[in-house]
This record gives structure tokens, C-alpha cells and sequence, in this order.
């Protein structure tokens, strides 16, 4: 999805006040900037091929053998990855995030959807979900995909928790890849510490499986002051907790506040709603609320098996949250 993504204030003139289409809550991170502005000098030397130091340091976070954990450039670059070092047939969870569809069909898999997880074609040899899944925000819970794990123990599960820090459910322990070695699972720093330009994530897997995508990995794939900001940012973690308590209060009242106007939207167990319209387009709303509000929302309809219809939206400040529900009833 080169197009069409959330966030995409890049190429408008008009003044983008509310950006509720990122799933990500972004606020400036200045201790951040002031350590990459003193560390500048790294931009004339090269990266570790393989971004070492920071590989160490997340594996050591994780409890994980060093061999275990592969620094990407954010969770797109593990997906193409996986995508080509296991190519085949590729189940995969709808709707959902379309880069794994786009990776897979890339690398001539042959692609089916689930949209519950007894629903798997059995002809699949790689399982993909996103946990909690974008775009509608649910959640599996542990027992479910420890479940999942055990009667697909012969395919390879990818588990994309790149928004688990956006709820309050708990995601599944990394740890566990030692007693489900089939598990793939996905991290992103880009979502955890709100820092999307940089784009830098993770995956951790069985020390065999990690090798196998291992080989197909574009050396300094990461850049130095993306990895310098991981590191500052996992040594710091505490003080960048996301308050996900907070989120799912203000998605609560925003799903009352739009169910008052007509507009259904998914059970989240995170900070954003599946939305769909009872008339209209998403990209009519979209752009109205643009041009007359500068508020910005996801235009949800190019996600497999969503409609015209269907928006998403993410929790921001009360006072914008309440804005937003005002303008799209000026709209209805």
C-alpha cells in the first residue's frame, strides 16, 4: 500500500490540525531530538551491517539469544522479509493491514483470508494476524493463540503486535518462541515510542527460523540515528509509557458519541475504531472534513473486504475527539 495509507498529510496545502488517522499518539519526544542533534557525527561513518549493538540490547530486553532477534527498517521490512524466505501459501486475517497481502503476492504466494481463527485454510503453510489487529482493533487473547500455535505447530505464525502498547490486554509473552519455535512474532519501536519517520522495528523467532530470514536481509538496512534513537528509547522506556487506559476511555465515548449519529463502528480493545457510514463515501467525509475542519481521518474502503463506507479513527485529546464527532454531524 505505497498509497492510500493513514497519515498522509504529505502533498496538501491546507493545515492539518487533527490528525486522526495515524494509529500512532504522537508527542514530541525533546530529549529525543536533543540526543540524535549530539549525535549527529554518526551520519559520516556506516551503521553496523546488522545493527549489532541494538540487536544485543533488544535481545537482552526480551530474554533472548542474540541469534533470536533480526533490527529491521520498521515492521514493513520483517514482513517482506518473511514474506520471501517463506513462500507458499499464505492464510491471512481480513481485514487487516494490506502489506502482508502486497509482501506475499510480491513473492508469488498464493493468498487466503480468515476472518476467525477456525476459519484457516488447511492448504496454508504460513499464518499471518496482527494482534491487536488494525483496523478494527481486536484482540486475541494468549490462550487463543497459544491455541493457534499448537494445531498449526507444523506452519509458520506470524503475530504482528506492533500496536500492544496501545491496549491494556497483554500480548503474547516473546519469550514463548522457545516452546512454539513455528512463532514469528513482530515489534515496532516506530509505534511504541510514536516515532513513524524514523522507521525501525523488530522480530523475534526461533534461532533457525530468524537464520533463514537472516540470509535474505539487506545489509545497513537501518540507519545509524535510527538505531542510536531505538537505543535511547529502550534505555528510557519508562519515561514514554503510552497511556493506553487513557485512549480506550476517549474510543468508549467516541464509539457512544458516533453511535448517537448512526455510524457503527468495531468492538476495539485498542485506541482506534472500524467505522462505516450509514450513507455517503469515507472519502466524501474525508474529504469534507479536510477542507472545512482540518481534521484528518483514515479512509478505511482499500482494505480487503471493507466498503466505500468504512473510516478509521484514533483517539486523540477530548476537546479534538469532541470536534470530530461535531464535524461529522455537520456532514450527515
Amino acid at each position: 500500500m505505497i498509497e492510500g495509507h493513514g497519515d498522509d498529510i504529505y502533498g496538501r496545502d491546507i493545515e492539518i490540525k487533527s490528525n486522526f488517522s495515524t494509529n500512532i499518539f504522537c508527542k514530541r519526544n525533546i530529549g529525543l531530538e536533543a540526543h540524535l542533534q549530539s549525535k549527529i557525527g554518526l551520519i559520516y561513518n556506516y551503521p553496523a551491517p546488522d545493527a549489532k549493538q541494538l540487536r544485543e540490547k533488544i535481545a537482552k530486553k526480551e530474554g533472548l539469544g542474540y541469534d533470536s532477534v533480526l533490527v529491521t527498517s520498521g515492521v514493513v521490512e520483517a514482513i517482506y522479509l518473511i514474506a520471501k524466505a517463506f513462500n507458499g501459501h499464505s492464510a491471512i486475517l481480513s481485514p487487516t493491514f494490506s502489506e502482508y497481502e502486497d509482501a506475499c503476492r510480491i513473492y508469488n504466494h498464493e493468498v487466503s483470508h480468515f476472518h476467525d481463527l477456525n476459519d484457516i485454510s488447511s492448504e496454508a503453510s504460513t499464518i499471518w494476524i496482527c494482534n491487536p489487529n488494525n483496523p478494527d482493533g481486536r484482540f486475541f487473547p494468549n490462550e487463543e493463540i497459544e491455541r493457534l500455535l499448537t494445531e498449526n505447530n507444523k506452519r509458520i505464525v506470524v503475530m504482528d503486535q506492533a500496536y500492544e502498547d496501545y491496549t491494556e490486554d497483554e500480548s503474547f509473552p516473546t519469550e514463548m518462541i522457545t516452546k512454539y519455535p513455528n512463532a514469528i512474532i513482530l515489534k515496532s519501536i516506530t509505534k511504541k515510542f510514536a516515532l513513524p519517520g524514523l522507521r525501525i522495528g523488530y522480530l523475534v523467532a526461533a534461532a533457525k527460523v530468524a537464520d533463514v530470514i537472516r540470509k535474505n536481509m539487506m545489509p545497513w538496512s537501518v540507519n545509524s540515528l535510527a538505531i542510536e534513537a531505538a537505543a535511547y528509547c529502550l534505555d528510557k522506556e519508562s519515561e514514554f509509557k503510552i497511556d493506553s487506559s487513557f485512549l480506550r476511555s476517549e474510543i468508549d465515548r467516541l464509539k457512544l458519541r458516533l453511535a448517537d449519529l448512526g455510524i457503527s463502528s468495531s468492538q476495539s480493545r485498542t485506541n482506534f475504531l472500524l467505522c462505516s457510514l450509514p450513507k455517503g463515501s469515507a472519502r466524501e467525509l474525508k474529504e469534507y472534513l479536510i477542507n472545512n475542519y482540518g481534521i484528518l481521518i483514515r479512509d478505511a474502503s482499500n482494505f480487503s473486504g471493507l466498503t466505500a463506507r468504512h473510516f478509521r479513527v484514533a483517539a486523540l485529546t477530548p476537546e479534538e475527539n469532541d470536534n470530530l464527532i461535531n464535524a461529522i454531524k455537520s456532514w450527515l
